[in-house]
């Protein structure tokens, strides 16, 4: 199974993800990502961060960025996501 990594980038820079997760393919990535934004950002609020200037690069185990996903996507319901590379 293909391994995904969900680095966060925020205004301070970008916050790797050293250990990634195994998924079906770069959709089901995409949605894992897609589906755990409102949590995290309800985690920031609490912590007095904006979320909504906060993104995910998804890339995969060589490094290539397939995703770029803004949480503004998630929370504003609105599919914008850059698929980079497929």
């Amino acid at each position: 199974m293909p391994q995904f990594f969900f680095h966060l980038r925020t205004l301070q820079g970008l916050d790797a993800d050293d250990i990634g997760l195994e998924l079906a393919d770069a959709e089901t990535a995409y949605l894992c990502a897609y589906e755990a934004i409102p949590t995290m950002s309800a985690d920031y609020v609490q912590q007095a961060h904006d979320p909504r200037q906060f993104e995910f690069e998804i890339t995969d185990k060589v490094g290539r960025v397939l995703f770029e996903l803004p949480f503004t996507e998630a929370l504003e319901h609105r599919p914008t996501g850059r698929l980079l590379r497929r």
